[in-house]
């Protein structure tokens, strides 16, 4: 979600974006 972008596995389009180092697809 939008304030779970961390925890955000299955959304990775808003965890790419600042979490782009991590990867979690």
């Amino acid at each position: 979600a939008l304030n779970s972008e961390e925890k955000d596995n299955s959304g990775s389009l808003t965890s790419s974006r600042r979490l782009y180092h991590r990867p979690t697809l």
